[in-house]
């Protein structure tokens, strides 16, 4: 018995290990949620949408996007605007009540995600924007590596 126990035990914490590990990453929220979360902020007027360059427990970008953003602060004359004039997840300045059609997630393996986002930028407007976004996964959560234009042009 003691003989069957030995050979048990390792075998035990092994399946114990794999079966923790898996519910973690099962626990993870899917790119398609993470980006509808951050989406649902432009679809109501008066409310504060999410900031790309936060660089707190609130941020939805990744580590290496931020410095990308930090480095063209850095760069800008005091006063003027920098690189970005607009906001690029809906690739514009001026949004009412965007309203979401489509998020398609083009690939996924866990780690890097890429998808395509469609929306009306105004609630009364029929033509649609597509964004394309990269995410990267860092300390379990989905974060925006990298933001395409309607050109497929990296900002």
């Amino acid at each position: 018995m003691i003989k069957i126990m030995r050979f048990l035990a390792p075998f035990c914490s092994y399946f114990l290990l794999y079966c923790s590990s898996s519910s973690l990453a099962l626990a993870i929220e899917s790119p398609a949620d993470f980006l509808a979360r951050i989406y649902d902020t432009y679809s109501h007027d008066g409310s504060e949408t999410v900031f790309l360059g936060r660089t707190d427990e609130g941020r939805i970008a990744s580590k290496k996007f931020i410095s990308v953003l930090e480095e063209d602060a850095a760069l800008t004359p005091p006063g003027d605007i920098g690189f970005l004039g607009y906001d690029p997840l809906c690739q514009c300045q001026d949004y009412q009540e965007l309203i979401v059609t489509e998020i398609r997630i083009l690939f996924n393996d866990g780690k890097a995600s890429h998808a395509a986002v469609t929306f009306h930028p105004f609630k009364d407007e029929k033509y649609t924007i597509t964004t394309r976004v990269n995410l990267v996964v860092e300390n379990g959560r989905w974060f925006i590596d990298d933001i395409l234009d309607a050109g497929q042009n990296s900002i």
